[in-house]
């Protein structure tokens, strides 16, 4: 047993809450290098217990034993719990105001493993102790879960480290815990991959004795004070939590025609504004679209300032070194064009000093310094024969104006362009990158529902009658 005093407000005027830490739950509890109690909880409490006017001091049960301490009094209440019945049977709870957790599963990276795999038995587990992921898979499995354990195929672990490192060794295949718990080692150790979730979605909250209270409505009470406060976005911004947001902001180019552009009224359109807007119907988000620079759209997802990006964006491994994306939805092709008057043709392009405009870092200056070969891309950016811009609009622009005589862009922008004699196209490498939606890495309850959108858009038909109506 280990005791903390924490707080600063006096104890002798206010009442004082012993909080338990379990040490096994990081992010949410661990301890750390000085000894020290730390984590989202920690913060959460510390915020609370300074809008609410009390005092507290940690501790940490022995051998991670928790509920034998909140029932004999020994602490008073202790965060993330996985709210259920049964548990709701005995106790109280204080929601906690972040996305329903899911039993995520995780692998190496290598494997080549499926989630199929992992529910079929055929791979190894790790898996909490005395968890409500252990219940799941008694539950799923049956009784084949006790031959399981005593075959080695599912792998008792106290802590998430020990988690990722069973699934890192190889002594297991998968791991199974909450979004957070192994959300956050899944950022830490790239070996590793996201499989998928299951299990049903469960709220977490603070759990109490159903006799505390007084401590009930001042956790309530905090809680809703201090998500307006700029304390509690900068916690969800440390810790990337799953938070249920009022409103999404999605970024777009808002020249990239026919995916995001400004029609004629006025107002976004294009294939992929309609595209987003309708899976956010179907998932009950609300959504609001912000042009942003494609020198900057990666960084504003980082930073947290987009929550997705929808425009075009091509799926590469030097991109998800940065973010996450969802499943793809669209195979596009990328080409190179003139004026519609130019009589320049594909050998031209290949000429040393034919002038060429491309997006910056875009999978189209990826696929031009490919095509020409690295030595010859940057003499050329030297030289002021390739041009950078900042978006589709500047390129279009320095085309138009003769600054430039080729330009690289993807097909179905060069045909929306080309119907409206802006350009023409010289010649398109078909079907050389995947489309996809842009998110922060970990974010994985906002992924599995534009995935589950996605995959509504293209089974329902939506997504062939909006290639139709925009000739993608």
């Amino acid at each position: 047993m280990i005791m903390f005093t924490a707080g600063c407000v006096d104890s002798t005027s206010k009442q004082a809450y012993v909080i338990g830490v379990d040490t096994a739950m990081s992010p949410w509890e661990y301890i750390d290098k000085d000894g020290n109690p730390q984590g989202i909880n920690m913060d959460l409490i510390e915020m609370i217990a300074a809008d609410q006017g009390f005092s507290y001091t940690y501790y940490v049960p022995e051998n991670a034993g928790w509920e034998m301490a909140l029932v004999n009094g020994k602490i008073d209440t202790i965060g993330a719990v996985v709210i259920t019945p049964e548990r709701e049977d005995k106790y109280v709870f204080v929601e906690m105001p972040f996305e329903p957790t899911s039993y995520l599963v995780i692998a190496r990276a290598d494997s080549g493993l499926t989630l199929d795999d992992v529910l079929a038995g055929n791979a190894s587990i790790a898996v909490f102790d005395n968890s409500v992921y252990v219940e799941w898979l008694k539950t799923h499995f049956g009784d084949a879960y006790n031959t399981m354990v005593a075959d080695g195929k599912i792998i008792i672990k106290v802590t998430a480290d020990e988690l990722a490192f069973s699934v890192l060794s190889r002594e297991a295949d998968a791991a199974i815990a909450g979004t957070m718990t192994l959300g956050s080692q899944l950022n830490t150790y790239q070996p590793l991959k996201f499989l998928g979730f299951v299990g049903e979605p469960k709220s977490i909250g603070f759990i109490m004795r159903k006799n505390e209270t007084d401590l009930y409505q001042k956790l309530t009470a905090g809680f809703e004070n201090i998500q307006q406060t700029p304390e509690f976005a900068d916690l969800v911004k440390k810790y990337n939590l799953q938070y249920r947001k009022d409103i999404y902001t999605v970024g777009i180019d808002e020249s990239n025609e026919p995916w995001t552009y400004v029609g004629a009224d006025g107002n976004y359109t294009g294939f992929d504004i309609e595209m987003v807007t309708w899976i956010a119907e179907q998932e009950g988000l609300d959504i609001t679209f912000k042009p942003t620079s494609w020198k900057r759209n990666l960084n504003e997802i980082v930073t947290g300032n987009l929550d997705m990006w929808a425009s075009s964006m091509g799926i590469t491994d030097d991109r998800l070194r940065y973010v996450a994306f969802s499943n793809p939805y669209y195979i596009s092709g990328i080409g190179v064009a003139v004026r519609p008057d130019s009589p320049l043709t594909k050998d031209d392009f290949e000429k040393a000093d034919a002038k060429i405009s491309v997006v910056y870092e875009s999978t189209y200056s990826s696929w031009l310094e490919k095509h020409l070969g690295t030595d010859v891309y940057n003499r050329k950016i030297k030289d002021g024969s390739i041009a950078l811009v900042a978006d589709h609009s500047g390129m279009v622009a320095k085309l138009t104006s003769g600054e430039v005589d080729f330009i690289v862009v993807g097909d179905a922008q060069m045909k929306a362009a080309a119907s409206k004699a802006i350009m023409k196209p010289v010649f398109i490498d078909e079907g050389v990158e995947e489309f996809g939606i842009a998110m922060s890495n970990g974010n994985f309850v906002l992924q599995s529902l534009i995935n589950d959108g996605i995959s509504k858009f293209i089974s329902s038909g939506k997504s062939a009658e909006l290639q139709k109506k925009y000739g993608v």
